[in-house]
């Protein structure tokens, strides 16, 4: 039997079309989720919008443990629920406590794991994800990179598991919901009107997206960032996870938020996360997933990256994403007013760059791998 095993949005959203196509090929699974995104807004409610099956097994994990200890909390709890399916191989996704609790799991059953998105690499040995994710690729049997630089990556580190490089899921997730939809990507009426933005008349918004744990226990990062915003003369679109809006408030800066350019808005299900994405202007954010996602032809939108280093340098080099590696007051506003004159630009141009991330077909790729290498851990249903 299959394990898949997710614990966050981003892992669900890049997923779910490997489920789809497992399905699509009757092929049996089980679907493990260990809550480590525990609000509903941010995992419970994808399962419904992406129409996926909800899972056969969530873990009820200890919010109050640090990053170590949560690791070691979903091993120990995956570990038991493996032992009891008898599984044969899992699936696991990405570089979260989740995915190393669960890839260890695995090792420790001698289990067979495929680690999709293996081989990503900031080269910060500080990052806890960077950590993760190296732990996964050292003990995965087989590892699915999606482009040639984390082939590279993987290549140089001497892994043991054998490599494919599929594209990433991302891009097949997006193609899926747009398709979903047809018609209805383009519609800043319908964004406004469904997540009530823009109320204050202007027709052009920035995304901001904000979530890494090193911004947000950055106290002076935070007050920078928002006094640029605020200075900018830009209109903004803030949909704000839990966590970061608790830190606003135990930081006493929730009054950075209250201004008539920066839109807080709750956390957005997919599909509307994609429409805020596509009307907006450009993208300022520290998110990983995002810098992937403005890549699509679906979506094709410039970023500023709140980050020193990105495990994602092709968005970089397909001219989609800066780093904003000296963060200040003052280099922001210029690379704002820099990527909004690139914008304005780009409006009077044709811009179709190829994703470097593939064409939305990751997850079959990663399905007939799947069927060639060990058919006989996942029968078909009859």
């Amino acid at each position: 039997m299959l394990g898949i095993i997710t614990g966050t949005r981003p892992e669900i959203i890049k997923m779910f079309p490997i489920m789809k196509q497992l399905e699509k090929e009757k092929i049996d699974y089980k679907y493990i989720h260990t809550g480590q995104h525990y609000d509903s807004r941010l995992s419970s409610r994808f399962f419904d919008e992406l129409d996926i099956k909800y899972p056969d097994y969530s873990i009820n994990l200890d919010k109050s443990n640090n990053y170590h200890r949560q690791i070691i909390e979903i091993k120990n709890k995956i570990g038991k629920i493996l032992k009891n399916e008898k599984f044969s191989s899992v699936l696991v996704q990405g570089d979260t406590n989740s995915t190393l609790g669960a890839a260890l799991a695995a090792y420790e059953a001698n289990i067979f794991i495929y680690h999709v998105e293996a081989g990503l690499r900031c080269f910060d040995k500080y990052m806890q994800e960077e950590i993760n994710r190296i732990n996964v690729d050292r003990i995965s049997d087989v590892l699915f990179a999606p482009t040639e630089d984390s082939l590279h990556n993987l290549v140089n580190e001497n892994v043991k598991g054998k490599i494919f490089v599929v594209g990433n899921t991302i891009m097949d997730a997006i193609r899926i919901t747009t398709n979903k939809h047809p018609g209805k990507m383009n519609g800043l009426e319908q964004v406004r009107s469904g997540l009530r933005i823009n109320q204050n008349g202007h027709e052009h918004y920035v995304l901001i997206t904000i979530h890494r744990a090193e911004n947000l226990e950055n106290k002076e990062f935070l007050f920078n960032l928002f006094t640029s915003l605020k200075t900018s003369g830009l209109s903004y679109v803030f949909p704000i996870h839990p966590h970061t809006l608790k830190q606003f408030k135990n930081y006493n800066m929730v009054y950075l938020l209250e201004s008539g350019d920066i839109k807080v808005i709750p956390p957005t299900g997919y599909y509307e996360f994609l429409k805020l994405v596509k009307d907006a202007d450009f993208v300022i954010t520290d998110s990983g997933g995002l810098q992937e996602e403005i890549t699509s032809d679906l979506i094709n939108k410039y970023a500023i990256i709140l980050r020193p280093n990105t495990e994602r340098p092709e968005s970089i080099r397909s001219g989609h994403s800066v780093l904003l590696k000296d963060f200040n007051i003052e280099n922001l506003i210029a690379e704002i007013k820099t990527t909004y004159k690139k914008m304005k630009i780009k409006e009077t141009q044709i811009f179709t760059p190829t994703s470097p991330y593939g064409s939305g077909d990751s997850s079959k790729q990663i399905v007939d791998i799947i069927k060639m290498l060990h058919s006989e851990h996942i029968p078909a249903n009859k």
